[in-house]
């Protein structure tokens, strides 16, 4: 930042509103005063160009225009500080309310999932207590039957696991179009097998015999 005029030996640096003071020691120059200014090693004479209003200013400034890398880094830095102490928070948590912590789990994918791709979804699926009966309602896949696994689970996926799948892929997640299996079920339009081929394929039988109903474990007791 270079020096804007010069007055009975002292000079006023860039927009700094403080006045500093030549110190002829080569090209050195310090300020009157090092009240207004951050100590800083890599610059010369070990004092910052800039004094601090000036600084916190351009500080400020940066933080806003680069917000979303700010809380991008700052998140990551928590997680890195926090990881494993949230990890064991959330186990504790799931083992003492499985039900409970399952459903946040599934309304929460759906919220991901409809947002990212602009999916419709029934005000019912919003709401965790809502999934939360409906898990306690069916205990088990409504594809083939497997009992779903509602314990911690390391943070992973079994195939037991309970999930909400889209019946015809091009709806939302409308009650008439959600159905509650397991992820095994769910994943096995990627991986075929005959005999689970064979299964789903008797399960989309069934359900297109319901038509534009809620499943018959959805309905509300």
């Amino acid at each position: 930042m270079g020096l804007l005029g010069q007055r009975n030996g002292q000079v006023q640096r860039g927009g700094c509103r403080v006045i500093m003071k030549i110190w002829k020691r080569g090209l050195e120059m310090k300020p009157a005063s090092l009240a207004g200014f951050y100590r800083v090693k890599q610059c010369l004479g070990g004092i910052d160009t800039v004094c601090r209003t000036c600084r916190n200013a351009q500080r400020k400034a940066w933080k806003h225009k680069n917000a979303e890398r700010v809380r991008a880094q700052r998140r990551e830095l928590y997680l890195i500080r926090n990881g494993p102490r949230l990890r064991a928070k959330a186990l504790a948590r799931h083992e003492r309310f499985p039900f409970q912590f399952t459903a946040e789990i599934l309304t929460k994918g759906i919220y991901e999932r409809a947002r990212d791709r602009g999916f419709e979804v029934s005000p019912e699926l919003r709401t965790k207590a809502f999934v939360e009966a409906w898990l306690r309602r069916q205990p088990a896949c409504e594809c083939c039957g497997v009992t779903f696994h509602i314990g911690p689970k390391n943070g992973q996926k079994t195939d037991a696991s309970p999930s909400f799948d889209r019946f015809n892929s091009a709806g939302g997640y409308t009650l008439g179009n959600t159905a509650l299996i397991c992820w095994r079920c769910n994943n096995i339009k990627r991986n075929y097998e005959a005999e689970d081929l064979e299964r789903v394929a008797g399960w989309i039988k069934r359900r297109s015999a319901w038509g534009n109903e809620t499943g018959k474990f959805g309905a509300a007791a």
